[in-house]
């Protein structure tokens, strides 16, 4: 069975394969229309799919199944949100090099919960400092304390 995407990977516009229970021979193209902003107890979020009907035939209380089109996984970088300096539209971290603190502006790419992706200006050796960096600027000299794993 194939993983479950969270509900995060839905976005309002985007195209989905629809099989009506009574035509199932008949796959229709909808449109996600609307996203809950909670979930349930279940953990379940209700989604609002636009479909045209031109024929007339199909009618309220029918059963369908929607088949929603998601890119790969793909492998990259990420950085916990709170290893950003500034905002998301203009990133930037320090890097530590030969102890000093460099501020490098990075492209980042999708966000989940609390982990951004970097399309650029970073590479899997660069050491990122991930706390205390409203007390560091450009050039700073500083000591590593703690070195964390993860992504980076």
């Amino acid at each position: 069975m194939p993983p479950k995407p969270d509900s995060q990977a839905l976005r309002k516009c985007q195209t989905v394969r629809v099989s009506v229970d009574v035509h199932p021979d008949r796959p229709l193209t909808g449109r996600v229309t609307n996203i809950g902003l909670r979930a349930d107890n279940a953990f379940n979020y209700d989604f609002e799919i636009e479909i045209t009907n031109p024929g007339g035939e199909l009618r309220a209380g029918m059963h369908a199944k929607a088949l929603f089109a998601f890119p790969a996984r793909r492998s990259g970088l990420t950085l916990p949100r709170r290893a950003i300096a500034g905002s998301i539209q203009d990133a930037k971290v320090y890097v530590v090099q030969d102890s000093v603190a460099v501020l490098r502006t990075i492209e980042l790419g999708e966000q989940r919960g609390d982990k951004v992706e970097v399309r650029s200006g970073l590479n899997a050796r660069d050491r990122v400092v991930v706390a205390g960096q409203i007390n560091l600027s450009d050039g700073a000299r500083v000591q590593v304390v703690k070195v964390v794993g993860g992504d980076l």
